[in-house]
């Protein structure tokens, strides 16, 4: 079955009007003995200050299993699992010509922040730190409604997605990685603006 990537952007409450949202995300799986490595590539359009980044991972993820991964990595797939096709243009007269134009437009961010309340609403924190531009906190929690009020407290919105915690919750065996991000430049430019890969590993088996 297809295995639907979902980048969760949560905007800041006091960010009114800012927009975080992303329509292309790609995911790598990979089984190791430690248990599965989850990568993740996103890219993102918006003008929001600061957002906030909501990651469901089956399994306990613990200290150190948030790191940066290498964004070369999913072009490596990418060539080897679908083909291209190439089209060549001309143009007679003037140096103007046509022809193919690619270009890729990198990114080079600043984030820092991170969630930090400790208020006792039926969320534990379970690891925190650092992935390279990321900061990140693991988080454990009782009920959708407790995770949404934690998240709350710390200015940004779940919104609707407080049920569909309820049921990752109700399953059992699932743990919440929070990543907060503040870009250097709110605004992204046409076509959006890609994040830094980030890699999370996890004890699961599945």
């Amino acid at each position: 079955a297809n295995a639907w990537p979902c980048a969760s952007l949560l905007v800041t409450t006091t960010d009114q009007g800012a927009l975080a949202t992303s329509d292309a995300q790609q995911v790598i799986l990979q089984a190791n003995e430690a248990g599965t490595q989850s990568k993740y590539l996103v890219e993102y359009s918006g003008d929001a200050d600061s957002f906030g980044w909501l990651v469901v991972v089956h399994g306990m993820v613990g200290e150190g299993d948030v790191t940066e991964a290498d964004a070369s990595e999913f072009e490596q797939y990418r060539e080897l699992s679908q083909p291209r096709l190439v089209t060549t243009s001309y143009s007679s007269g003037g140096s103007g010509g046509g022809g193919v134009r690619c270009g890729c437009a990198g990114t080079d961010k600043s984030i820092g922040g991170e969630f930090s309340s400790e208020e006792e609403l039926s969320v534990t924190i379970t690891a925190e730190g650092f992935a390279g531009p990321f900061a990140y906190q693991v988080l454990s929690a009782e009920t959708g409604d407790a995770l949404d009020t934690w998240l709350s407290e710390e200015g940004f919105e779940l919104g609707n997605a407080a049920d569909t915690i309820d049921e990752y919750i109700t399953e059992g065996g699932y743990s919440f990685v929070a990543v907060s991000l503040t870009p250097d430049n709110a605004d992204t430019p046409e076509g959006g603006r890609q994040l830094p890969a980030l890699a999370i590993q996890s004890d699961s088996t599945d």
